[in-house]
């Protein structure tokens, strides 16, 4: 019985776990579509948008045949002019500030849902320009550590775009300006640094220590669990 157990609760996690990357990857698909109509090619070379949709969609290990299926579909005209990327900004306990990002085909329905998940767990909607300023918007690269700080920051504070080098426990981070995103990226594989993620963030300006982490956590879980958002940044203290 105990090894019929174990099996469940494996099967249970391998579902969640499928689930999550299901819903992950239709997001991606989404924000393909969006790309392609809001940059109006399916050419990633002439959309840097679609060039950024299809990035994050092999940062998380979405097959190549799904990302061209979004392609397709997108530029047959079926799904991809009905979407809009549409930003929401708003705060949640202890004045942590969030800056939501969704694709929607119905704003009245989504701003709603956000409405509803957020004054249930002590948040609420903010007025437009309210959050937006107290963040930056950016080009993030993390690199696997393969060299010392000082020589990594030598060799690649030169590179045209980059703002900021730094470093935490695993990797080496550059920040940039946002346009400059495949160009620094580009640069770094050519000296010959691994690079394990990049993407367009959104940095706070200025931290907020919350009192209840997990609280907010919970909040930010809750906002991605809905199918029209795609990103959540938020400036609360990391721990």
């Amino acid at each position: 019985m105990s090894g019929h157990n174990k099996w469940s609760k494996i099967q249970h996690k391998k579902g969640l776990a499928d689930s999550k990357k299901g819903k992950l990857f239709s997001k991606i698909s989404r924000e393909i579509f969006i790309a392609i109509a809001e940059g109006d090619s399916v050419n990633p070379e002439s959309n840097s948008l679609l060039k950024i949709a299809i990035d994050k969609a092999k940062q998380a290990s979405m097959p190549n045949a799904n990302i061209e299926r979004a392609i397709n579909k997108a530029a047959g005209g079926e799904e991809g002019a009905k979407l809009e990327r549409v930003f929401y900004e708003a705060y949640g306990p202890f004045g942590v500030a969030l800056i939501i990002e969704t694709l929607t085909d119905n704003k009245n329905r989504t701003i709603s849902t956000l409405r509803n998940i957020l004054n249930m767990n002590g948040g609420n909607i903010a007025d437009k320009g309210a959050v937006m300023w107290q963040f930056n918007r950016v080009a993030l690269i993390k690199c696997e550590k393969t060299a010392a700080f000082e020589d990594f920051f030598d060799t690649v504070s030169g590179i045209e775009g980059v703002v900021d080098v730094t470093e935490d426990k695993d990797n080496f981070l550059l920040i940039g300006v946002s346009s400059s995103l495949f160009a620094i990226k580009t640069a770094l594989i050519n000296i010959g640094y691994i690079v394990k993620t990049s993407s367009i963030e959104y940095l706070p300006k200025n931290i907020v220590k919350s009192l209840n982490s997990a609280q907010i956590n919970e909040l930010i879980d809750l906002l991605m669990d809905d199918d029209d958002v795609i990103n959540v940044w938020h400036n609360m203290q990391k721990k």
